[in-house]
């Protein structure tokens, strides 16, 4: 049965008495994390709120509902929440971009994730003001961000010139690195950055979290400096006297120990840096001490996807990508980053075929799924987040990438209520919002999805979404679609 959106001018339907209501979601079936799948009900939104659920036509008074929504035989969700993402620029841009088409993928980034179901991103290293400047687009996911902390030197800082990185934006809450002393002596107002006045000045911001940097290098990056166990555990006691989480970037087994010594609460990539007899026991012992994961599994499988000859040809990049944009991206202009990661990778008469490609990559998949598949098992905190972009790679689209993180979760091992509970209430918590996401409940943000199939039956029933419902906006899926840009 299709679904029909009646846009009525005189509908009303009995009601306590609330002021005027917008939304009224007819005869759908809630399903909402820690509880049973709902028989028909209805599910009044007024303005970005849930308002009230259940026989609403049998109490009240009268009030005017603007928009009905038939839902039956339907299923309404939650919306995702994907707490892993950049949200600056447009994934893989160069200065070669033609400026129309990157102001056309700008406008469509916001469309993409929603039309994957995700109503809320995490930003994991931006600031209040690009946050905000987010928000005020007129239909996008709400995004919240994390204070990104890097040590002088150390890893992102490491791509900038040494004489300019602690001058970018970048380095504004940059970790006082004390096996730095001479430059942190040469350096004014260094001491502003040690662990307790830092965490001082991040929690007068927005930020949901602060995050830090365990890299010791990769490709032409070798060496990089990391930040001291003494610094960062007097970072983690500082944050935590606030309520404020830390999370460190690191995806090696030396990255995951620092974490467990440190008192760190996240490790916001998985292990693909170690010996694979050695990841599901490096697993159990993350399990059992209550470290938290995200396995961002797209992130190497976005690289080696670089080099398959049948990626644009797959359909669902066209629901994500604007044509345009995809013409550029097979251009030899826009294959710059692949050629930059070609260099580390082996080639054969100079050309890196893709049964090349993936034999490079083998042995960190192995580990990777290794590790990922035992934290399902031990039942491991695994958090959802997908890095979207984990770098200038455009086979990390928005929306699409996280798709693709959720089907690997699925072929690691994590059952489909795993999944829904992970991108519903489970990232809500780690947001800290709680009271206002995860759950289909009164009085939460009207974030939800309208759904032909139920999810927590399958994870591919996530494809059968019919409805975005952005605070309290509904908006029909085929009209987030990039192919709507093709004429």
């Amino acid at each position: 049965m299709k679904l029909l959106p009646l846009c009525l001018m005189s509908v009303f339907i009995l009601l306590p008495s609330w002021s005027a209501a917008n939304v009224l979601i007819k005869e759908v079936r809630v399903v909402s994390p820690g509880k049973p799948v709902s028989d028909a009900v209805d599910v009044l939104i007024e303005g970005e709120t849930i308002r009230a659920i259940g026989d609403l036509t049998a109490r009240g008074d009268q009030v005017r509902v603007d928009q009905v929504i038939e839902g039956k035989g339907r299923f309404l969700t939650p919306g995702l929440i994907d707490s892993h993402v950049h949200l600056q620029g447009v994934p893989g841009e160069s200065p070669a971009m033609p400026q129309a088409v990157r102001e056309e993928a700008l406008s469509q980034i916001p469309s993409s994730y929603l039309y994957f179901g995700f109503t809320t991103v995490l930003d994991l290293f931006s600031g209040d003001s690009l946050i905000d400047d987010w928000n005020k687009q007129p239909l996008a996911p709400t995004a919240y961000h994390c204070a990104g902390a890097p040590v002088p030197g150390g890893y992102p800082l490491a791509w900038i010139p040494p004489e300019d990185q602690l001058h970018t934006p970048a380095a504004h809450y940059y970790l006082y690195d004390p096996n730095q002393p001479e430059l942190m002596k040469a350096t004014p107002g260094s001491d502003d950055h040690r662990p307790r006045p830092l965490v001082e000045r991040i929690v007068r911001t927005d930020a949901r979290c602060i995050k830090i940097f365990y890299e010791t290098g990769f490709g032409r990056l070798k060496n990089l400096p990391v930040p001291s166990r003494d610094t960062v555990r007097q970072l983690v006691t500082a944050a935590h006297a606030h309520q404020l989480p830390v999370y460190l970037h690191g995806n090696s087994e030396d990255a995951y120990k620092f974490a467990l010594q440190t008192g760190i609460d996240m490790v916001v990539h998985g292990l693909w840096h170690g010996e694979p007899d050695q990841a599901a026991l490096l697993a159990e012992q993350v399990a059992g001490a209550n470290l938290k994961v995200q396995p961002t599994m797209q992130v190497i499988r976005g690289e080696r996807d670089l080099f398959d000859p049948t990626f644009f040809e797959k359909p669902e990049l066209a629901q994500a990508m604007p044509p345009a944009l995809i013409g550029w991206y097979r251009s030899n202009a826009g294959q710059w980053f692949a050629k930059e990661v070609s260099q580390g990778l082996p080639a054969k008469d100079g050309h890196h075929s893709h049964g090349a490609v993936e034999a490079a990559f083998a042995r960190p998949f192995e580990v990777l799924d290794r590790f990922t598949a035992e934290l399902f098992r031990k039942g491991g905190e695994v958090v959802f987040g997908s890095d979207t972009p984990s770098g200038p790679i455009y086979t990390q689209f928005p929306g699409l990438n996280g798709w693709r993180e959720m089907q690997l979760w699925v072929e690691a091992g994590a059952t489909s209520e795993q999944l829904f509970n992970a991108l519903t209430i489970g990232n809500a918590r780690v947001l800290r919002l709680e009271e206002v996401l995860g759950t289909v409940d009164v009085g939460k943000r009207a974030d939800l999805l309208l759904l032909e199939r139920n999810p927590r039956e399958s994870a591919s029933n996530w494809d059968s979404i019919e409805w975005v419902i952005v605070k309290g906006r509904p908006v029909k899926r085929e009209s987030l679609s990039a192919k709507r840009l093709v004429d």
